[in-house]
């Protein structure tokens, strides 16, 4: 946890314009990993096509604490406090609508951006110990897809192995997955020629993948010129790579 804590110090001090922004998800890494574990019960029901998890089990009691206390840590950011006590005494004086909000974010989604990833994140751990009771179940097989095989959601970070493999991370359930060095994950294209990618040579130990069918971007560390402490946080820590992309005229694929 140190490690995390000096590195988002550390960047804060390299690139002080992003400070709220590594504020803002650093508490909400540290909050996750330092809360207590989800209760998940261990039969879950298995599809007998991909993706495996149609329905995830959620331990609502643990999503609902949870909450409260990222709503709790985010207030100290002063840009967002009026808007995490608004969320906050809601949902204190409504307890049952912050369950149907969980259910809803299933179901249809939420428009309100930092609710919703209150939200994400407070059911990120169950969704997460949920992969990992499945996971085992498909480590032999061979997917080729550019979909996570569990829940059928797209990657939003990978990393390039020593050996030269490419595994990317589900952005909803956190399972990883080796993919093609030249395939886009988003709409499966392999043709070199669309799937080019640049680095930023201040920031050795990084590539930005590009796909010019469908206009998307994957951030891609590479393990043998950096220390990898955590996907998530290298997401976080390199929201310059997404600045770039973002200029060049390619998107990221959101939640």
């Amino acid at each position: 946890m140190q490690k995390i804590l000096n590195r988002l110090e550390n960047l804060k001090k390299k690139y002080p314009i992003y400070n709220n922004f590594f504020d803002f998800y650093g508490k909400i890494l540290i909050t996750r990993k330092n809360f207590s574990k989800p209760k998940i019960e261990r039969n879950l029901k298995i599809n007998e096509e991909f993706p495996l998890l149609e329905n995830f089990k959620i331990d609502l009691e643990h999503a609902q604490g949870l909450f409260f206390v990222l709503c709790q840590n985010l207030k100290d950011i002063k840009e967002i406090k009026s808007q995490i006590e608004k969320i906050e005494n809601y949902y204190l004086k409504h307890p049952d609508e912050l369950k149907k909000t969980f259910k809803d974010f299933f179901k249809k989604g939420i428009d309100n951006f930092l609710l919703k990833f209150l939200i994400f994140h407070s059911l990120k751990p169950s969704l997460e110990e949920c992969m990992k009771i499945v996971k085992d179940k498909i480590k032999d097989i061979n997917w080729i897809k550019g979909c996570c095989p569990i829940c059928g959601h797209y990657p939003y970070m990978a990393i390039l192995k020593k050996d030269g493999k490419k595994f990317v991370k589900c952005t909803f359930c956190s399972y990883e997955w080796q993919i093609e060095r030249i395939f886009c994950p988003f709409c499966g294209q392999r043709d070199h020629e669309k799937i080019k990618y640049f680095e930023v040579e201040e920031e050795p130990g990084y590539r930005v993948y590009v796909c010019d069918e469908c206009k998307r971007y994957l951030k891609t560390v590479i393990e043998d010129t950096e220390n990898i402490f955590d996907l998530e946080l290298e997401d976080i820590t390199t929201i310059h790579l997404d600045i770039i992309a973002e200029k060049a005229g390619y998107k990221r694929l959101e939640l």
